[in-house]
């Protein structure tokens, strides 16, 4: 398994800007190739949706959205009741929301995303 994680996070630096945007979820946004392949792979189209949606709402305040997942150590989750936690941010660092997530099949331990004029895309495709 731990291959297959850093054979994930290999792949996915190795996304550069996307020719092709895919329709988002929420109406108006987009994700790129790279963010694509991650949902595919990780099974993760709950989260596109999830940060398409929050995204899309905090962009109306700031010009892009700075997303970062962390998956809590096992030992951290069972004292404070959650497995996960996603950070939305802006640019200069402030936390503009964020959300916990009770149990979740997402792979990585961390992961940043960025939300910029509606589209959702990796570090590497910025």
């Amino acid at each position: 398994m731990e291959k297959h994680l850093k054979n994930l996070e290999h792949t996915l630096a190795r996304f550069r800007k996307s020719e092709t945007l895919i329709d988002g979820p929420a109406e108006g946004t987009h994700y790129t190739e790279g963010i694509q392949y991650l949902a595919i792979v990780a099974d993760c189209y709950w989260l596109i949706t999830d940060v398409s949606e929050i995204g899309k709402k905090l962009l109306t305040e700031n010009p892009s959205v700075i997303i970062d997942i962390h998956r809590l150590p096992e030992f951290l989750q069972d004292i404070i009741g959650y497995e996960a936690i996603v950070t939305y941010s802006n640019r200069d660092g402030e936390v503009l929301e964020s959300q916990q997530y009770t149990t979740t099949n997402f792979p990585l331990d961390d992961l940043r995303l960025y939300f910029i004029d509606n589209i959702l895309m990796l570090p590497s495709e910025r």
